[in-house]
């Protein structure tokens, strides 16, 4: 079985002194709401696809701040390993994809994430959001 490499992020922007995660849907499943991700390309490091990423799904021009954490799952026959990142929210920028993107509270984002995976992703994040963003994550 092949191993696709990707990156992603989890996006937080400040609002009040909270943390607001960014989500958006699903490419191939529009019911799916989950991180943007996506292939990392060649001589590019994950780091920066991660940032591209999210530029090109939700229209956000991010900063990584730390590694948070891998997921990975069987698709179509090949293995997706998807390294995610803490970013911090810089900018809005035109949407590559047009994709629906929605901010929410941590809560929020738990509740409306689809994948069990992703939710213990954000759980984790949580003290990072508050360690190297100085933002509450509830």
């Amino acid at each position: 079985m092949s191993t696709v490499i990707e990156a992603g992020g989890i996006v937080v922007r400040a609002k009040d002194s909270a943390a607001r995660i960014l989500v958006v849907r699903g490419r191939k499943n529009r019911r799916h709401w989950i991180f943007p991700k996506g292939h990392v390309e060649p001589k590019e490091s994950r780091r920066t696809a991660a940032r591209r990423e999210v530029r090109e799904e939700a229209g956000v021009d991010a900063v990584p701040v730390a590694p948070v954490g891998l997921i990975e799952f069987v698709e179509d026959g090949r293995r997706i390993r998807v390294h995610y990142y803490l970013l911090r929210y810089v900018r809005t920028v035109e949407a590559g994809e047009g994709r629906q993107a929605r901010w929410c509270s941590a809560s929020g984002a738990r509740r409306l994430l689809t994948f069990p995976e992703s939710r213990a992703l954000l759980r984790k994040c949580v003290p990072l959001i508050r360690a190297r963003l100085g933002l509450e994550a509830r």
